[in-house]
């Protein structure tokens, strides 16, 4: 089953990337072992949560479970860690700054 509104590449990559982690769920630390190959790849935290959707089966619940899986992962506190450090610090400059203008994605 294919994920619609992608574009063809990115949909392949996903495709490719799901077909190589399912053997993983076989592992005794099957789901973890998918985050940490995803996370040690460099696979972005949306692009993981499509692939654990696809292995989860993409039913009404799966986007739910992905995202818990992909977020709680041990492979992605350091992704936790460097956001939680990049809000701090863009409010840290904002507090101090009155005058910064935060402009929405095509905004300007």
């Amino acid at each position: 089953m294919g994920i619609h509104g992608l574009d063809p590449q990115r949909a392949r990559r996903v495709a490719e990337l799901e077909a190589e982690c399912r053997p993983l769920l076989g592992w005794e630390d099957g789901m973890e072992a998918v985050q940490r190959l995803l996370a040690d790849r460099g696979v972005s935290v949306i692009d993981s949560i499509l692939v654990t959707r696809q292995l989860l089966g993409a039913g009404p619940s799966a986007l739910g479970e992905a995202k818990a899986a992909v977020l709680g992962s041990a492979a992605r506190t350091t992704d936790w860690a460097h956001h939680g450090r990049s809000v701090a610090d863009l409010l840290a400059r904002l507090e101090d700054d009155p005058d910064i203008q935060v402009y929405e994605s095509g905004d300007q």
